[in-house]
């Protein structure tokens, strides 16, 4: 007859059960994914931040919740109209760098994340340039700044103060290729062309991304799709110019779109093509009035939809990780809608349309 200890019995499965989870199936920074997570707005803290006054209002209730660090260090140098804004993005660098860092250890995550955050760094770039054709000073453009990647306020300023803009180009970490095109579009202050190159220079990244981790990730693979689909889309519709792309799925779409010879046509298309099947209703008003503003207000909605769904996977891996920061990223446009729908004095109902909850 065996003598078996209960006690001993479940300790013993229950340390063997905590090795598999920690080793095999978590990254070991998911606990602190889980509680950012939980820190998340509800639903009831956006009612509340709708019945506000004003932004001094809405940022002592922000700096009690995850923004408390950003809204002190910002509030002594930032005037209250961009307070927010600036607080935002402050707190986008901070989650940046947070995640970079703990991502190290796992190289498809750290590569998508690369790709996603690369967006931040060349809208550094952007407000440089910006800044530099309009001739404004640093402080004008410094809250729209994102302190990301090699360049930081200080680098940024010392840059933006030298006559010499050669420096610049030579720290920026982008491709020489782009740098060239760059250099051409500042120099004839074609600032049109300069925005296109860096959004087109970071969605060409986004596709090679996604191509390496796709077949693997498929909600992954939506996200990036969606993101990546509506850029296009919107480009073609706005400048009829032919857009590097490799995406299977959007592929006879968009070489429809490119080859349709007006607007009007190019409407039709999508509206027979239905993409993105789940959210044709969606988008079915916008195509019905031909209204390309529409198209890309609901296209940025739909984008943010799908990444509200990457949270829902039950296995623990990037798509945690993303998901978490795609919510992160809503949150964060919801209270700049608000804020801005306060300066601006628009009524409760006008502001919700512009959310995601």
């Amino acid at each position: 007859m065996n003598i078996i200890n209960e006690n001993a019995k479940q300790e013993l499965l229950t340390e063997e059960k905590k090795k598999k989870i920690t080793i095999k199936d978590y990254p070991f920074f998911y606990t602190k994914v889980m509680y950012r997570k939980g820190s998340l707005l509800k639903y009831d803290d956006y009612e509340r931040l709708l019945k506000m006054d004003g932004p001094y209002e809405i940022a002592d209730y922000l700096k009690k919740k995850t923004y408390g660090k950003s809204i002190d260090y910002l509030s002594a140098t930032f005037p209250k109209d961009i307070l927010i804004e600036a607080s935002m993005k402050y707190n986008t660098a901070e989650e940046c760098r947070h995640f970079i860092n703990y991502a190290v250890n796992y190289p498809g995550l750290h590569l998508i994340l690369n790709a996603l955050f690369l967006n931040y760094y060349l809208n550094n770039i952007k407000y440089f340039f910006l800044g530099k054709i309009n001739n404004l000073d640093f402080d004008k453009i410094k809250p729209y700044l994102i302190e990301f990647g090699n360049i930081n306020f200080d680098l940024f300023y010392s840059l933006y103060s030298t006559t010499d803009d050669e420096k610049f180009f030579k720290v920026i970490d982008i491709d020489e290729k782009a740098k060239i095109k760059l250099k051409n579009a500042y120099k004839n202050k074609n600032i049109v062309d300069l925005q296109n190159i860096l959004s087109m220079y970071y969605y060409i990244n986004l596709a090679e991304t996604f191509f390496q981790i796709s077949n693997k990730r498929e909600e992954l693979g939506n996200y990036l799709n969606a993101i990546i689909g509506s850029k296009n889309i919107i480009n073609i519709l706005k400048l009829k110019m032919i857009i590097p792309n490799k995406l299977s799925k959007i592929q006879d779409i968009l070489k429809n779109l490119i080859e349709a010879k007006k607007t009007d046509e190019c409407f039709s298309i999508l509206d027979k093509a239905k993409w993105q099947r789940n959210d044709v209703k969606i988008i079915k008003k916008a195509l019905d009035e031909k209204d390309i503003e529409k198209l890309e207000c609901l296209l940025e909605k739909i984008k943010l939809r799908r990444a509200k769904k990457i949270f829902g996977v039950k296995n623990i891996s990037a798509e945690v990780v993303i998901g978490y920061l795609a919510l992160k990223d809503i949150e964060r446009q919801n209270i700049i809608f608000i804020a801005s729908g306060k300066k601006y004095n628009l009524s409760i109902e006008e502001i919700k349309k512009h959310l995601v909850f």
